[in-house]
């Protein structure tokens, strides 16, 4: 099997992470793994970087699940060095992702299942197509996600959903898709990306320390309690305001032209 491919590339403050292999409905490698969390390293050190768009080839976020798709590869699981606990920490995608500090967009060019849709659900923002379907079966094969996918899936979509959706493994089409929240819009297939790039340009056009730190307040702020979350918001207002980014927004309100931020 022709091993997947990743690339990355840098359009002005949006990097661009792309999945491309050949074959839909393989396994996510420990290649692919490592490939991406370097890539989100990368991302993390460049400043010129705002925020980030995956995408990938069309239905490449249907990665298989099973069980014996992992010891065809990697082995028989039941034995030493091959154990699962072992392996399938090397193949987590998700939390490479779900790490960065800078906004994450993912356009979903067809269907994301299994690990795929894991993938998506690190990511702040998901848009897929009219024709996209979504599902976690993991448990037709007598498995569990081991991506992320029983803890951001309730988060997301609220628990009771998430819940059956998880003991049935069954597919969720699109219209179901945004009416749970489990996609934010849906478009058609020819607009995908130019919707994704187009609302990218507009979050790396505001004041990038306001973008991160807002992203940090939704995201600590759901494990906090109210008062925890509120002084946060207090602290982190408190940082921005001694930015020069802060000055600069005062200064083109005055002046009545758009800003310029560079993220100091």
């Amino acid at each position: 099997m022709e091993k997947q491919k990743i690339t990355f590339k840098k359009n002005g403050a949006v990097g661009w992470i792309v999945l491309s292999y050949p074959t839909t409905g393989v396994f996510a490698d420990i290649l692919l793994a490592d490939t991406l969390r370097e890539i989100c390293s990368v991302i993390s050190f460049d400043d010129s970087i705002r925020i980030v768009i995956i995408t990938c080839e069309k239905d490449l976020l249907s990665f298989q699940t099973c069980q014996s798709s992992i010891t065809a590869q990697y082995g028989n699981a039941g034995t030493a060095p091959h154990r699962l606990d072992t392996v399938l920490p090397q193949l987590q995608l998700a939390n490479s992702v779900a790490s960065l500090e800078k906004p994450t967009i993912i356009a979903i060019n067809g269907d994301a299942k299994g690990q795929g849709l894991e993938l998506a659900l690190a990511c702040d923002i998901r848009i897929g197509t009219a024709v996209s379907q979504y599902s976690i079966p993991h448990i037709k094969d007598n498995l569990m996600p081991w991506d992320g996918g029983t803890q951001r899936l309730p988060r997301i979509i609220g628990f009771s959903r998430a819940l059956e959706l998880l003991m049935t493994g069954r597919d969720v089409d699109a219209q179901e898709a945004l009416q749970f929240g489990l996609v934010h819009q849906i478009v058609d297939e020819n607009a995908l990306l130019q919707r994704a790039s187009d609302l990218a340009s507009k979050i790396a056009s505001q004041a990038p320390i306001a973008v991160r730190y807002t992203k940090e307040l939704l995201l600590k702020g759901m494990d906090m309690n109210l008062d925890s979350g509120l002084r946060l918001e207090a602290d982190l207002n408190v940082i921005l305001q001694s930015t020069t980014d802060r000055a600069e927004g005062i200064a083109s309100f005055l002046e009545r032209r758009d800003p310029d931020f560079q993220g100091r």
